[in-house]
């Protein structure tokens, strides 16, 4: 399994449960992750992408994802 795919379950269980590891996430915070870690939370996109970057992940890599809940699409 990659990194980007241990990383976006990650997400997923974090919009799911609004928590991962023992820690709880707020709906609307953005929550950056890279490496099968969570490295922080911000309250914007900029503030998580900022995260990365003082972290030393290199531009293009690690993930930034809105906490939300899971929505259905359909279309009919």
């Amino acid at each position: 399994m990659s990194t980007l795919d241990i990383d976006d379950e990650i997400a997923h269980e974090i919009c799911n449960r609004f928590e991962y590891s023992g820690q709880h996430f707020d709906e609307g915070s953005f929550v950056a992750i890279e490496g099968g870690r969570v490295l922080g939370v911000g309250g914007t996109f900029e503030e998580a992408h900022e995260i990365l970057r003082r972290s030393g992940v290199p531009a293009g890599e690690g993930m930034v994802c809105e906490v939300e809940r899971p929505c259905r699409i359909m279309i009919r």
